[in-house]
């Protein structure tokens, strides 16, 4: 292989991979005031899941925080089904946008995901106190205790407010969401308007007057100030843990294109870091296999070592949660590889022309000087 060739697959291997293990869970408690601070790779989650109810009173979840960012999607929270992987309900923030998303049920029985989206409510540094009641049939939105959003469901939603409960990322990760999280309710029946203003001015007034109440399912006040544990102090078996590495809950083997696309500059940026990548090793491997260990199809066995390299790096890109495993990646490292091998091609050929316009001025200005000769023996 060779020395070259040897440190371009360490380097190629290396950017792939790096770091090799779970980074530390960046999420710490607050010494201002109660709360969680979350940055870098960090997550909480319930320890136990919520169950659904049997009552058909709806639901509402109300949260406090405050942003640190407005680039990109980021998933505030969200509730995952513990059996199969899907989220039935997430609030996210994109860019300067919240965005509520509701699993619903189509008539024809088909599940889709319902978007609210409120725009210019999140910004870094400002805290906001968002509350959403969920029926059956509508999807309220109240900011800083005034309805913003009400919206009709599009199908049929049961309750959404079920399953594990993840903070500051997605459950199939890399959505991770920077700010702070000073409270937490989630309610088993739908709120009124007025009691979702009275919540909002208890909450940021004075915590403390907070009661735990028949309507409650969850209450975290995040007032711990230390642990691995921000208490549930309705139900213990869903209390928050800080687990001290950062994992994905549901990490994803080769993601397909459909889901990994955003029209986002970081995203094409992604595109052309992965396409440049691996143009050495396309390089590389022509060279060698077309001069230094001859085979047959050169080109051909070069495009599948590109492949083969960029499947492992994608397959090991699973078990690390700071990685992202997909086939975007799986099929720009490959291009990144043909164009490679088709740029020392095209400098074989050019080189190739090169000569040949060298060999035939020559042949010129031999032709000439034989005539210059023979007109002056003559």
């Amino acid at each position: 292989m060779g020395l070259s060739g040897g440190a371009i697959f360490a380097v190629i291997l290396g950017a792939g991979l790096w770091p090799f293990h779970a980074p530390k869970n960046h999420v710490e408690w607050l010494k201002e005031r109660n709360g969680l601070a979350f940055y870098g790779s960090g997550i909480a989650l319930s320890q136990g899941a919520f169950q659904r109810g049997d009552s058909d009173a709806g639901e509402s979840i109300s949260v406090w925080l405050e942003p640190w960012l407005h680039d990109g999607g980021r998933t505030i929270l969200s509730f995952n089904d513990s059996i199969r992987p899907y989220t039935r309900f997430a609030l996210r923030q994109e860019g300067n946008a919240l965005t509520v998303r509701r699993r619903e049920t189509a008539a024809d029985g088909s599940p889709f995901s319902d978007v609210i989206v409120i725009e210019n409510v999140l910004h870094p540094g400002q805290p906001i106190f968002i509350s959403v009641t969920l029926g059956e049939r509508n999807t309220n939105v109240y900011v800083n205790g005034t309805l913003v959003k009400p919206s009709p469901t599009a199908g049929t939603a049961p309750k959404s407010l079920t399953g594990q409960l993840l903070l500051a990322d997605s459950a199939t990760g890399h959505s991770i969401w920077p700010g702070k999280l000073f409270g937490l309710a989630i309610y088993k029946r739908e709120l009124t308007a007025p009691q979702v203003l009275r919540s909002y001015q208890n909450w940021t007034k004075n915590p403390g007057s907070i009661s735990q109440g028949t309507d409650l399912t969850a209450l975290y006040r995040f007032n711990e100030g230390q642990g691995s544990l921000a208490h549930n102090e309705v139900n213990p078996a869903t209390s928050l843990s800080i687990p001290r590495r950062y994992f994905i809950l549901y990490p994803k083997l080769l993601a397909t294109p459909q889901d990994e696309y955003e029209a986002t500059w970081d995203y094409w940026h992604d595109i052309l870091v992965n396409i440049a990548g691996f143009v050495p090793l396309g390089l590389w491997g022509i060279v060698y296999l077309s001069s230094v260990r001859p085979v047959a199809h050169p080109a051909a066995l070069t495009v599948l070592i590109g492949f083969v390299t960029s499947l492992t790096i994608e397959v090991s890109q699973a078990f690390l949660p700071t990685r992202h495993s997909g086939m975007t990646d799986l099929i720009t490292n490959t291009l990144g590889t043909v164009i490679g091998i088709y740029m020392v091609r095209w400098h074989m050929v050019a080189d190739g022309i090169r000569r040949m316009k060298e060999r035939f001025e020559a042949f010129s200005e031999i032709t000439e000087a034989r005539k210059e000769m023979a007109a002056v023996s003559e």
